[in-house]
């Protein structure tokens, strides 16, 4: 994490909206979380050798892919309060079969059962990107973290119930959650609309950090595929531990944000993350039981908080995006959720003498990974949680430069090239960002900045702004400078 004053780079954050309005309907998606862990934690306890918790994250991710299709061809409109409550309905039936597994339940009937979980919590997701692709970052945060706490807190309740309390409170989760989203849609705070950084022609700039994100789910899923959790005395200590952890994690990053106004340094805080990871895996594969469970503690403290992390990353990336909420969730959440999927079938297909000798694969694995995918450059490029520390600025500023510059284009005999190349310089892009967007080398996008240099007789990124700024009154103050140095 970044120790930048939020002050020194012109961003004054308070208290966030969704805070200061006190609805706690805006925080409504921790009981998604709470279903997923407890669920399935349980039927996994009483499932033997049945895939339970590999069949609900495959069908989640089917469902994923199908709805990221859909979305991307037909984006939903309307009320979509029929669906929801056909989920809800069908989720109380899945929902008692995986945890209490009643009499007459086949395995059959309880993968059948975990199937119609991974629909059902697949839709609730949706649901709940829609909110938070509303929010500004803020925001954002303060939901994410704070949904975190209320449903560590929930799980280490649950995990303490008996069986057929458990099953009600966990039967009642997704209509919870979806009661507390069509609340949460109706109270949203008025977000500072931006724009639009990711549409059909940039998104595929984001594939190496997703590629991280999935490697990283496999790793995940291949550990809890293995027989290295918890059992018997030992579970009820280790995943109290690892709520506790979850807790303390979320009310950091609340601290770290909204008191302290740091910003998020977001590839930093991922190779924390990961390099956590690794602790996590040696400690399961080299230490005896008690260093195990701790270990197993600490990788699914670490899973938790990527899992919330990287919803945000979905949150900013869908509030700056020209795609619906709903396709872009969807295809995010699918780099996660179909590795961890294989990797939990993976696992079960290692013999057990192997098991050891895999996960100490896969920390060289994850290493691999943090550097050569999740590293400052691929962030910085992505501008993700970039809002933390950036002015807002509105959407009309950017339609002033796009429009400005097609108009000077067309005075100057600019090439449409030249003139998409001029648009992203203007905005504060760096050369690395614009040769990834439009699949060039930097030594091209260069020759189109000397081009353009030359054709419109200035010498640097913020002489062409002023240009912008007397021919056609854009208001160049709103516009935030890229990191990188726009004039290389």
């Amino acid at each position: 994490m970044g120790t930048h004053e939020t002050q020194a780079n012109g961003r004054s954050r308070g208290v966030p909206a969704v805070l200061r309005q006190g609805r706690l309907s805006v925080f409504g998606l921790f009981a998604t979380h709470v279903w997923i862990y407890c669920v399935l934690h349980r039927a996994n306890l009483d499932a033997g050798a049945l895939p339970v918790e590999g069949t609900f994250y495959a069908a989640l991710s089917l469902f994923l892919v199908l709805a990221a299709v859909v979305s991307y061809r037909r984006p939903p409109r309307g009320n979509r309060t029929a669906a929801s409550i056909a989920v809800a309905c069908f989720m109380v039936p899945a929902t008692v079969a995986l945890v209490l597994s009643p009499p007459g339940a086949t395995d059959a009937l309880r993968l059948l059962a975990a199937m119609f979980g991974g629909v059902g919590i697949g839709w609730c997701y949706l649901q709940w990107g829609a909110f938070y692709a509303r929010l500004d970052i803020d925001d954002a945060i303060a939901c994410v973290f704070v949904s975190l706490i209320a449903g560590s807190a929930v799980k280490a309740l649950v995990n303490y119930m008996p069986p057929t309390a458990a099953a009600a409170t966990l039967a009642l989760c997704p209509l919870a959650t979806l009661l507390l989203y069509r609340d949460a849609m109706r109270h949203a705070p008025e977000a500072h609309r931006r724009t639009d950084h990711y549409n059909l022609r940039t998104i595929h700039t984001l594939w190496k950090i997703m590629l991280g994100v999935a490697i990283y789910g496999l790793i995940v899923g291949i550990v809890r595929g293995s027989s290295f959790s918890p059992a018997g005395e030992t579970f009820g200590f280790v995943t109290t531990a690892h709520h506790l952890a979850e807790i303390a994690m979320g009310a950091f990053m609340l601290v770290w944000v909204f008191r302290l106004k740091r910003s998020i340094d977001v590839a930093n805080l991922w190779r924390i993350v990961v390099v956590v990871t690794m602790v996590g895996l040696l400690m399961l594969t080299l230490a005896g039981d008690e260093l195990g469970d701790a270990g197993y503690m600490i990788i699914a403290t670490a899973q938790t908080f990527i899992v919330m992390f990287f919803w945000l990353m979905l949150a900013d990336i869908a509030h700056h995006s020209e795609l619906h909420p709903f396709t872009v969730f969807s295809a995010g959440w699918v780099a996660y959720a179909l590795p961890l999927s294989i990797g939990i079938a993976m696992a079960s297909a290692v013999p057990p003498g192997l098991a050891s000798s895999l996960v100490i694969l896969l920390a060289y694995l994850s290493s691999m990974a943090v550097i050569f995918l999740l590293n400052d450059r691929n962030f910085s490029r992505q501008r993700l949680l970039a809002d933390l520390s950036e002015p807002p600025v509105e959407v009309s500023a950017y339609e002033a430069i796009d429009r400005s510059c097609v108009l000077i284009g067309r005075e100057k005999g600019l090439t449409p090239r030249e003139v998409e190349v001029m648009q992203l310089l203007c905005k504060g892009r760096s050369k690395g960002y614009i040769a990834e967007t439009f699949m060039l080398s930097e030594n091209t996008v260069r020759s189109h900045s000397k081009n353009l240099y030359r054709k419109l007789d200035v010498h640097s990124v913020q002489e062409m702004l002023a240009l912008i700024t007397r021919r056609w009154a854009v208001p160049i103050g709103a516009m935030p400078q890229d990191r990188e140095d726009a004039s290389r």
